[in-house]
């Protein structure tokens, strides 16, 4: 009985320690050179399927398609949202 309650205690942990594995790499960003589909950009993004349809649409973001499934380089994302930074200017 008392192997039990430590085999059981023993995978807790060990299940504790995947869990907290999984969600540290769910947290690193993808690397510049990544090609994502349209599920990551779109969690990387925050946005919808339809907004980046719409920017893949309007040539926003370059992409490549293979067989029907379109994939985006990190590279190519980090680079629209650089270009867009808003700064704050001074006032005089």
């Amino acid at each position: 009985m008392e192997t039990n309650y430590h085999l059981k205690a023993a995978l807790a942990e060990m299940n504790k320690r995947l869990q907290n594995l999984e969600e540290k790499l769910s947290l690193q960003p993808p690397a510049k050179n990544d090609w994502l589909d349209n599920q990551d950009i779109c969690q990387y993004l925050d946005i919808t399927k339809r907004t980046l349809n719409h920017y893949r649409e309007k040539g926003i973001l370059p992409y490549s398609k293979i067989g029907g499934k379109v994939f985006y380089r990190m590279s190519d994302v980090d680079a629209y949202l650089n270009q867009h930074i808003v700064r704050k200017e001074e006032k005089s």
